[in-house]
């Protein structure tokens, strides 16, 4: 049987489907509006330029981003953990040394790092990875900043403690927004036996009731994915050429991007302030090389498109955005330097156990989870 559709009729249903795949990108999450993670993770070569109507549905997914991003902001939390520090009389006075167990930036640092090595390892995406940080973060930052109002005297996290949240936020991460699942029994053995599976169960609950569930806010990666939807197709010659433009804009958000996670400096910011600081910086990038150069003209409009969708009035202009574009340059330039080499083998097998360095030639993972035992213990 044929049914044919009048005119009407037709364009109501084109409408409608149009609206319910904007609906499959949006959740409802603690009574706040979320994006679609599943939607927005898409690899950088599936982002092209879409229709006007595409465009508004753009936008509008990018203004619900922004309304329930603070819900995901970080706060400094190793300035708490610091302020416990041992106190050791001396003769008649007192001087104050480092708890070796205490957790510092370095620390931190080292996690994320291996957190991004082992996702390189299973072949995952390097969003997970930032995902998982922020678990980390945001867990640490209300409970050490919680445990301080109560004045208590076991502030202090030590670095165990901090390893199995950071493990138990990397399951999480892999478990919500991967196509599988790593059981707590694999988890525990990237980490040689340091955290146990039932471990990894009990801090699981405990990281989504601290976090209210919020598991599933917007991340830098994803404001970038939407924001170069805006970028003109006029803005090349050909589509081909847009495509790489965009790919290479991609890529090098990316980057920059993941310097900013692993920069402890950068947990106050939200993400669409990372994601525009990472996107003016490679804009910059890229007008320095010979090949796929924005023209000024095209630059400029896409510049004033995306302060529209995010509600800023000039973005290359605004103090928090200049100031987050010189750190992340800073940090790149010291990152390049290899002078943050947290991952390389250690020099000495003094006070480990057996059997670790055996393990360390037969796998790359091994070797990781060796320097990150090492580094933290």
């Amino acid at each position: 049987m044929i049914i044919i559709l009048s005119s009407t009729t037709y364009h109501q249903t084109k409408q409608t489907n149009k609206m319910t795949s904007l609906s499959k990108n949006l959740l409802i999450e603690n009574d706040h509006v979320v994006v679609n993670a599943s939607s927005s993770t898409a690899s950088s070569s599936s982002i092209n330029n879409d229709t006007s109507v595409d465009d508004c549905n753009n936008k509008a997914i990018i203004s619900a981003m922004l309304s329930q991003e603070k819900y995901y902001v970080s706060r400094p939390y190793l300035s708490v953990v610091s302020n416990n520090r041992k106190k050791t009389n001396i003769g008649s006075g007192s001087k104050t040394i480092a708890n070796s167990s205490v957790l510092d930036v370095a620390c931190r640092t080292r996690v994320c790092k291996w957190m991004f090595h082992i996702i390189d390892i299973m072949g995952l995406q390097h969003e997970t990875a930032a995902i998982a940080i922020s678990y980390l973060d945001r867990f640490m930052s209300i409970s050490c900043l919680h445990k301080a109002k109560q004045k208590r005297s076991t502030t202090r996290c030590n670095r165990r403690e901090y390893q199995l949240v950071a493990s138990t936020s990397l399951y999480i991460a892999i478990k919500i927004h991967e196509p599988f699942v790593l059981r707590p029994e694999v988890i525990s053995s990237l980490t040689r036996g340091l955290v146990t599976p039932d471990t990894i169960i009990a801090c699981e609950k405990i990281i989504l009731t601290t976090l209210r569930w919020r598991m599933n806010g917007p991340t830098p990666h994803q404001f970038i994915n939407y924001i170069l939807k805006l970028l003109p197709s006029s803005s090349t010659s050909t589509s081909s050429t847009t495509d790489q433009l965009v790919n290479k804009l991609c890529e090098s958000s990316h980057s920059w991007i993941e310097t900013a996670i692993k920069d402890y400096a950068c947990i106050p910011l939200r993400s669409s302030t990372v994601a525009l600081s990472a996107l003016l910086n490679s804009l910059e990038d890229i007008s320095q090389g010979a090949d796929h150069c924005l023209p000024s003209e095209a630059k400029y409009q896409f510049i004033q498109a995306v302060s529209n969708a995010l509600e800023v009035d000039n973005i290359e202009g605004s103090p928090l955005i200049k100031a987050c574009r010189k750190r992340l340059l800073d940090r790149s330039t010291k990152f390049s330097s290899g002078s943050e080499g947290v991952l390389d083998s250690p020099k000495s097998s003094k006070n480990k156990p057996q059997g670790i360095l055996e393990s360390r030639v037969s796998s790359p993972v091994c070797a990781s989870i060796e320097a990150y035992e090492y580094h933290l213990n």
